[in-house]
């Protein structure tokens, strides 16, 4: 369940490729995307996906919730759409 939530979150579409399943299972290989590492697109995806609900977007990419938030930190994501 986790792998599939996991390519869900990488994907971003409706459709999962090869490419998708690459970047969960060799995560090294692919850390970087464009420019952006591939947890902060991950990150952002999981809030689009939970609507900015942190606990759910956690729960979903496996990772507590303390840590989400140390990483909403440091990549600077703006998770308040008042701003």
């Amino acid at each position: 369940m986790n792998v599939i939530e996991s390519v869900c979150a990488v994907c971003g579409g409706n459709t999962v490729s090869s490419e998708h399943l690459m970047q969960v299972f060799e995560p090294k290989a692919n850390h970087v995307v464009g420019t952006r590492p591939r947890m902060e697109m991950e990150i952002r995806e999981a809030l689009r996906m939970t609507r900015g609900n942190k606990a759910r977007a956690a729960k979903l990419l496996g990772i507590a919730r303390r840590t989400l938030y140390r990483r909403i930190k440091r990549y600077g994501i703006v998770t308040d759409v008042s701003q």
